[in-house]
């Protein structure tokens, strides 16, 4: 898995900030938000809304949609449509 470098990530022609890329690095590690937000030291709240904001961004219906195409990225370096 890569290291979040703290730069914006591109994904799919879509920027994704440093926050909703390291939500995305742990959701894909199977955890919840509220252990996301403990990790990152922030509200689940605020973690659902990063989520949120990056399963928009990146076309995902679902959040297990966003898990699997961010695995995908970290995994392949890119999307497979």
């Amino acid at each position: 898995m890569q290291v979040n470098t703290g730069k914006s990530e591109t994904l799919n022609g879509e920027m994704l900030t440093p926050q909703q890329a390291r939500c995305c690095d742990l959701l894909i590690q199977d955890m919840a938000d509220k252990e996301i937000a403990e990790r990152m030291h922030l509200g689940a709240a605020t973690v659902a809304e990063y989520l949120e904001a990056a399963r928009h961004r990146l076309g995902s219906r679902s959040r297990v949609g966003l898990a699997l195409r961010w695995n995908n990225y970290r995994k392949n370096g890119g999307l497979s449509e």
